[in-house]
Formats: structure tokens, sequence, C-alpha cells
């Protein structure tokens, strides 16, 4: 069997590592919150640097903090989320569905 001593976390094995998912067992300090993959080291909880600006959107990544998960999502037609409440009126954004472009208009 693994060597207990080469984990960073009981039950958290190095294949586990910024695998792309968070795995419970390594969402630990010692075990860099499993590489990125789990939400203490990720810009917001429930994403992972792996799903920014993957081409779909994910709420849990539509935050400033994930980069409005890398301009992945579109509230409205011609309005990326970066735009909305970005402290500019943009005229595309000032929809309903864009929040009238997060109060900037």
């Amino acid at each position: 069997g693994e060597d207990c001593a080469d984990q960073c976390a009981k039950g958290c094995h190095e294949l586990f590592l910024g695998d792309g998912m968070c795995d419970d067992e390594c969402n630990v300090a010692a075990c860099n919150y499993d590489n990125g993959d789990c939400a203490k080291s990720a810009c917001s909880l429930g994403c992972t640097r792996f799903m920014i600006g993957d081409g779909r959107c994910h709420d849990d990544c539509l935050t400033v903090d994930c980069n409005w998960d890398g301009g992945d999502c579109h509230c409205g037609q011609g309005c990326p989320a970066t735009l909305v409440g970005d402290g500019s009126c943009d005229r595309a954004c000032d929809v309903e569905e864009c929040g009238y472009d997060g109060g900037d208009c």
C-alpha cells in the first residue's frame, strides 16, 4: 500500500491532488486545498480554476474574484458579465436580465 507518510492528509492520495475535482480528504491546508480543486483556494465556493474560461457558464464562478467565470457568462445579447456593475453604463447591459447593468445606468 501507499506509505501514509507520503500523504499530506489521511486518505488523500497523490493522484487526487489537482485533478479538477474537490476531494474532501484533500481539502485541508496541508494539501493546499486539493491543489486548488477546493473552495478555500478557489476564487469562490464551488468554483475551481478548471471551470473558469471553459466555455460554460457556472453560477458559482460568476463573481468578481473569479473574473466573472472568465467571460463564459452573458446576461444579455452583447453584454458579457464583466461589464455588469463595472461603474460604467453599457447600453447592451441596460436590460432586466442584466440587472440594468448592475445599477450602472
